[in-house]
């Protein structure tokens, strides 16, 4: 009984411990991610949460830097250092706009947010051509 009480206990941590992100590895092959910096984050948010349907089809989670904030369609809490390293690991130069496949792999970068072309950048994927056939039959 002990060791079932421990293994209970056990599991209760790391499921607690993985609603953190602290790292974009977290979400590979689960979900695409959209990355944004900018100085005026609100036209983006605005952006990206009208084409909610569209990002939920798509499985994307999106996160906006700008300054010390973090806006994200990400429901649970982000590490406290997530906005640092994931900025030094993938913005670099004019780079204002990623996005990133379910495989971790960087699959678009641009100046600015042109949300149909990210669309129809991973609607070419194979991976969201395979799910797009699973959702109709």
């Amino acid at each position: 009984m002990r060791y079932l009480l421990f293994l209970s206990l056990i599991g209760m941590t790391v499921v607690t411990k993985g609603d953190t992100l602290s790292s974009l590895d977290q979400l590979t092959w689960k979900n695409r991610v959209i990355l944004v910096w900018t100085d005026h984050p609100e036209p983006v948010k605005d952006t990206l949460e009208r084409a909610r349907p569209e990002i939920d089809e798509r499985d994307i989670f999106w996160f906006i830097f700008s300054d010390d904030e973090v806006l994200t369609n990400y429901s649970s809490a982000l590490a406290a250092d997530f906005a640092d390293k994931t900025t030094r690991k993938y913005q670099s130069g004019d780079t204002r706009v990623l996005l990133i496949g379910k495989d971790g792999g960087v699959k678009e970068s641009d100046t600015e947010l042109l949300l149909d072309a990210l669309f129809r950048e991973i609607d070419a994927m194979p991976m969201r051509i395979r799910e797009m056939r699973q959702h109709i039959q």
